[in-house]
């Protein structure tokens, strides 16, 4: 089961993750900011309040934003 190690803010609307297999790289945030929902991470500072959920199977914001560990794998620009 894919699960998220680490996030943090990287600046310009982007996510480094890590991912437990072994995957790391930024998720770009932008495409979203202008979906319903998602709207809210527009903000670059409620964006830097990005974390790993409890469960570990995803990120969330603090008005239940998120998205899958599988869904930033996916989109996951890869570090060389």
């Amino acid at each position: 089961m894919l699960t998220v190690n680490s996030v943090r803010y990287a600046g310009a609307f982007k996510l480094h993750v890590s991912l437990s297999n072994g995957d790391s790289g930024l998720f770009d945030v932008s495409g979203y900011t202008n979906k319903g929902f998602f709207k809210e991470l527009a903000n670059e500072e409620y964006l830097k309040q990005v974390s790993v959920d409890s469960s570990g199977m995803g990120i969330r914001w603090p008005n239940e934003q998120d998205f899958s560990a599988d869904t930033l794998e996916a989109e996951l620009i890869k570090a060389n």
